[in-house]
């Protein structure tokens, strides 16, 4: 089962959760998160920009970190077609 969470809402939600995995996608400008608090059987955390071009300044997702998106939901029995 997948669970989207806002990262307000996600201590509540992961603690109704007896094992689960993490993914979280944020920003580069967000502060620094001490995730030591969840207790996360696997945790890949990514960040980039919500941009589809490079731009000056700005992470735009690449090959390598949208193949660790589908890498993780693969590993969780979730397929993905495009």
């Amino acid at each position: 089962m997948i669970h989207l969470s806002s990262l307000s809402a996600l201590s509540s939600v992961t603690a109704r959760l007896h094992r689960y995995d993490l993914l979280t996608l944020l920003s580069p400008d967000y502060p620094e998160t001490d995730w030591s608090g969840f207790a996360c059987d696997r945790h890949v955390r990514l960040a980039f920009h919500d941009i589809v071009e490079p731009m000056p300044g700005l992470v735009v997702p690449d090959r390598d970190m949208m193949q660790a998106v589908l890498d993780f939901g693969r590993m969780a029995g979730v397929s993905a077609r495009c």
